[in-house]
């Protein structure tokens, strides 16, 4: 028996709706061992508390259109070298038939 463990992370962007977004993007990351997970933690960590300190304070979450260019590239300068997996679902929403439902 094979045994396969991953752990995804799932984020959108957009909202569902006719709100101000032209898309809804549902994006997963996934992550296929535990010293990859570590790595990625590991980053996080050392942003909060070293490199972006003071910008990344009083953040609960890491949002990217929040966040200045300098941390967002990066993380994506670090994230490159690991070994992680992504999909993302594009849905432009101009070309979605909504049904109401009650």
């Amino acid at each position: 028996m094979i045994i396969i463990k991953l752990l995804l992370f799932e984020d959108e962007s957009g909202d569902l709706g006719y709100g101000d977004s032209k898309y809804f993007v549902i994006t997963i990351l996934i992550v296929n061992s535990n010293k990859e997970y570590r790595k990625l933690e590991k980053l996080v960590l050392k942003m909060r508390k070293n490199k972006f300190k003071k910008e990344l304070k009083n953040q609960k979450e890491i949002k990217s259109y929040t966040s200045p260019e300098e941390i967002k590239l990066h993380m994506i300068d670090i994230i490159n070298n690991l070994d992680l997996k992504s999909m993302s679902i594009f849905i432009n929403k101009n070309t979605v038939k909504y049904k109401k439902i009650l």
